[in-house]
């Protein structure tokens, strides 16, 4: 959470750092031109903006700032085990692959890895707590020690002019005004209880009437919880050279503004009256300047612009259109800069959204471990299977393929006490490295879930063994290609239940998949702190598919960016009088990073009915059929295969190899795409039209537009 913060308050402060600069550089000409109201407001946006930790994105930023990615680990030696990590051996590469370029020994140490970005965090949380415990107790003393040298004025001409000025600025609140020995210029301090400090001199009726006005405006600005504003937003911002240039200035701007107020439509005469008052006011002007309270006297410089700008009679603009282009510029700033995005060049994020349509696959063919990158490259993998049972074998694997990083996470099964291994390939199966995750056993972990979201980062949950529908399970993240992994939480203390799925978008924000439990909806928490803390999404099944729907369970989410896809399968317990389940997978989106989840029903109805095509399984079909449809459909079951019971839509050959589904409007086109065993390629098109039968959506009509076109022999 403190390392999110921090990212987007460094992105805050080089947006707005801009904005300030650009001001600071044009200050002769804005002071020319505009009233020193106008810059007083520009501070103030200025500053809010600061205390604002988010910024509104464009979907692809046109400026990323990449942050320093570095882990800081430190070790504690402990005995070395006896039980060395597995070793692919190179009879375990099959003749036409390379054998693995490496492979890792478990780890003799535990370790505690701190990334360079929590140690940044912290310094930050700890600068803002100096700054401010700087400031307030600063505050405290002075306050403490001028009001020990103070005493109420009892003179009564003092106090009847007083009361009679508050009267003519229609000011009713109560504000204490004193004499002190340790004032050395009049000065307002205090929030909630406003005093009014004077000098012990003698003012002339003039020269009083004048700095009391000068004080009385400043309460009415509220410009004592302005200047708490600027020390806020200068604590936040403390490493930023530009925010105290700002505060600095922002001073400045309270005192000028409150003298323009002051004399206002006054001649030339009042004008140099003003001045000599001041002057008059100022007993000594070393006194220490205190954040939260106005003065008088702020500096010789800022006394000569005083002046400049009290006897300067030239009419300036108000400038509340260049005001509203300076808040636009702010926002555009803040959306045109991504930080934290990518962490090199070649950790530019992989379109994990586009893997669900790649067509890569996995299995066992021939005793050999073989992944398919789509339908033309394939690769074995360097382990020797030891059966030919696939639901076995593929049990305790995690497996993800991409064309940047291919990871296999699996357990040395001949050595239960070695450390989880991750087998990687940065080139599509033709070499592979080998490398353990410290402080594990094989032995503990039934079920194993990785991905990457760049070249570098990747992630890894480990869940053990289930006991009473209890499942416990540890989260590690690799930031170098997976070299090396540590260890970032978990969500058994949040939710211990058998997980169903894992994915993340970034370093930062995460997802874990739950299975169905009590709560018949999907069930997955998110972490957007790197795993230090988990809270539950919120996701239902539409009112539509409740009745196709006993529970649903949610599986792993994909990230392309802050788009996501959730795939989550509905169960229908209830289909037919033999009590055969049918399992149909949906798709929920985001765009906010998981942050809200929708769920498109046409679009879901059409990836139902185009996996059903697929499976060659027709109960997903008629589940989401009309009346009408579900009549015609087992009509044509009787006639083609003698049975209305048989769901069997189609003949196995040509298979599907992929499909596509895209909305039309009001309807949704499926492409799908076919090959054989003699390597010939076709493509079909099929239209489906929709409407509401029995408060639900449902699939009206279906039209195939083009039937099984050659596309290659």
């Amino acid at each position: 959470m403190v390392q999110n913060l921090f990212q987007d308050v460094i992105s805050v402060s080089l947006t707005t750092s801009a904005v300030i600069a650009v001001l600071l550089l044009l200050f002769p000409l804005i002071h020319k031109n505009y009233t020193t109201k106008w810059r007083y407001f520009v501070w103030l946006i200025l500053a809010v903006r600061l205390l604002i930790p988010f910024s509104p994105s464009f979907p692809q930023a046109p400026i990323e700032i990449t942050p320093v990615s570095q882990n800081i680990e430190f070790k504690v030696p402990v005995q070395k085990s006896a039980d060395s990590a597995p070793q692919v051996s190179q009879k375990d590469v099959q003749q036409d692959e390379k054998p693995l370029a490496a492979s890792s020994e478990s780890s003799s140490s535990a370790s505690r890895t701190v990334t360079l970005n929590e140690i940044l965090s912290m310094v930050w949380v700890l600068g803002i707590a100096l700054f401010m415990l700087y400031h307030f107790i600063g505050y405290f003393i002075f306050k403490k020690s001028i009001l020990r040298f103070s005493k109420p004025i009892e003179d009564k001409h003092t106090v009847a002019l007083w009361l009679e000025i508050k009267k003519e600025m229609k000011i009713c609140h109560n504000i204490r005004m004193m004499v002190s020995k340790k004032a050395q210029s009049p000065m307002t301090t205090g929030f909630f209880k406003p005093l009014l400090l004077l000098p012990d001199l003698d003012y002339s009726d003039a020269d009083l009437k004048v700095i009391l006005k000068h004080e009385l405006i400043h309460y009415r600005s509220r410009d004592i919880w302005y200047k708490l504003l600027m020390v806020c937003a200068n604590a936040v911002h403390w490493f930023n050279p530009l925010v105290y240039l700002m505060t600095t200035a922002s001073n400045r701007d309270i005192e000028m503004a409150c003298d323009s107020e002051l004399i206002k439509d006054s001649d030339s005469v009042f004008r140099k009256q003003y001045s000599e008052t001041i002057l008059s006011a100022i007993h000594n002007g070393n006194q220490r300047q205190m954040a939260f309270s106005t003065y008088f006297y702020g500096g010789k410089k800022i006394m000569k612009e005083r002046f400049a700008n009290i006897f300067d009679m030239n009419k300036k603009r108000n400038g509340i259109f260049t005001l509203c282009a300076i808040i636009l510029v702010i926002g555009i700033a803040g959306a045109s800069v991504a930080y934290g995005v990518n962490d090199s060049k070649a950790g530019k994020a992989i379109d994990n959204i586009a893997l669900l349509n790649a067509g890569n696959s996995y299995e066992l063919i021939d005793g050999k471990f073989v992944i398919s990158y789509g339908a033309e490259r394939s690769a074995v993998v360097p382990l020797t299977p030891d059966t030919d049972d696939q639901s076995a074998y593929f049990q305790d694997k995690a497996v993800y393929i991409s064309d940047k990083v291919t990871a296999i996470a699996y357990g040395d099964t001949t050595n239960q006490v070695s450390p989880i291994m991750v087998l990687i390939s940065n080139d599509e199966g033709k070499t592979w490295t080998s490398y353990s995750v410290p402080d594990t056993k094989a032995d503990d972990y039934t079920q194993k879930y990785v991905g990457f979201t760049t070249k570098n980062d990747g992630w890894l949950l480990l869940a053990e063994g289930v006991a009473m529908g209890h499942q416990n399970n540890r989260i590690f993240q690799t930031s170098d290609g997976g070299k090396s992994w540590h260890e970032i939480g978990n969500t058994s203390d949040t939710y211990a239940r058998v997980a169903t799925g894992a994915g993340f978008a970034n370093k930062n924000i995460g997802f874990v998949s739950f299975r169905y439990d009590s709560d018949i909806n999907p069930v997955v928490y998110r972490t957007q702190n790197e795993g230090k803390t988990w809270t539950k999404c919120s996701l239902e099944i539409p009112s539509s598919f409740k009745g196709i729907a006993t529970y649903a369970t949610a599986l792993s989410p994909v990230f392309n960016g802050a788009n996501g896809v959730l795939p989550v399968t509905f169960r229908n317990n209830v289909f037919d009088s033999s009590g055969n389940p049918v399992d149909v997978t949906v798709r929920y989106e985001t765009s906010d990073y998981g942050k809200t989840w929708t769920f498109n029903e046409k679009y879901n109805l059409a990836l139902i009915w185009a996996e059903a095509w697929s499976t060659r399984d027709g109960r997903a079909r008629y589940q989401i059929m009309d009346s009408k449809m579900q009549s015609d459909f087992r009509s044509q079951q009787e006639k083609v295969n003698g049975d209305a019971n048989n769901f069997v839509i189609r003949w196995s050959s040509p298979w599907v190899v992929k499909y596509d589904v895209a909305l039309d409007g009001d309807q949704a086109v499926i492409t799908y795409w076919y090959t054989d065993s003699t390597a010939s390629t076709y493509k079909g098109v099929e239209r489906l039209s929709f409407g509401n039968e029995s408060g639900r959506m449902v699939v009206t009509d279906s039209k195939t537009e083009v039937d099984m076109e050659v596309i290659q022999k």
